[in-house]
């Protein structure tokens, strides 16, 4: 209900898990429509407000995918002065290189629905932007992750989109995912995660 064009029979199949596992991927291959079902699924919860974490290059197309779909407002977040900046939209678009900069005014925003597009640009636990993102995830319900590339390299790329997904506890943990799949092994320099083990369970 209130979408404005239909789904093709596979999305809604899409959006019917991602309402079920209310944390998830959302993985098809590039073209395939991975936005639609996203903004399908937080219509379908009526999940609003919904904040979308995505590269700077797409900011202006999750505008335009937005108002093809549903009759929902939508602010785009930019890198200007924090204290003249509006939030008040059901769709709140920022990009991962500001969010550590707008973490703060965005955590005090009671949002239902968080959507990472490109969740591969969080494939960094260390990173500043990893810990904004994640930091945001912790309080909202629903949170989907957009990514035909999951994993570029290695395994241990997969762990900070688990963990901002809610999803690396029903893998064992950092630990054990880490010895489990990115053949963690302790060296003179401290833990080495860069391996890989057991890929095809994976």
């Amino acid at each position: 209900p209130g979408l404005k064009m239909s789904l093709y029979p596979f999305q809604r199949l899409g959006v019917s898990y991602s309402i079920k596992a209310e944390r998830c991927f959302i993985a098809d291959d590039m073209g395939l429509g991975k936005t639609a079902e996203s903004i399908a699924t937080v219509q379908s919860l009526n999940a609003y407000p919904c904040l979308v974490i995505c590269p700077a290059s797409v900011k202006l197309n999750w505008i335009k995918e937005i108002n093809m779909w549903v009759d929902k407002s939508a602010v785009i977040v930019s890198g200007e002065d924090i204290s003249n900046i509006n939030y008040d939209a059901n769709f709140v678009i920022i990009n991962y290189d500001i969010v550590e900069k707008h973490k703060t005014n965005l955590i005090k925003i009671k949002f239902k629905s968080i959507i990472l597009d490109e969740s591969q640009y969080i494939k960094g636990h260390k990173s500043k932007r990893s810990k904004a993102v994640k930091s945001l995830c912790k309080n909202i319900h629903y949170r989907f992750a957009l990514t035909g590339t999951p994993v570029l390299n290695r395994p241990v790329e997969l762990m900070p989109q688990l963990d901002a997904l809610g999803r690396l506890d029903s893998l064992g943990g950092f630990w054990t995912f880490a010895k489990k799949y990115c053949n963690a092994k302790e060296t003179y320099f401290g833990w080495d995660f860069s391996g890989k083990s057991n890929l095809d369970e994976l």
